[in-house]
């Protein structure tokens, strides 16, 4: 699931109980946008913690 969880429409809810966008568009503001940098780490039945890293300074593209 780790490779899949930044895609667009991925969710592990049932079908018709989430939209799986939410990491996804995340993803695109932080890392694309803003040059920054998602990372996380999860355990089994504790869930997970994301550090979201963003420069101070951005350079022009």
């Amino acid at each position: 699931m780790r490779s899949h969880l930044f895609d667009p429409f991925f969710t592990t809810k049932s079908v018709g109980k989430g939209s799986g966008l939410g990491l996804s568009i995340s993803h695109q503001i932080i890392v694309q946008k803003h040059r920054g940098n998602i990372t996380y780490t999860s355990s089994v039945g504790q869930g997970a913690e994301f550090a979201i890293e963003i420069p101070i300074e951005q350079s022009e593209p």
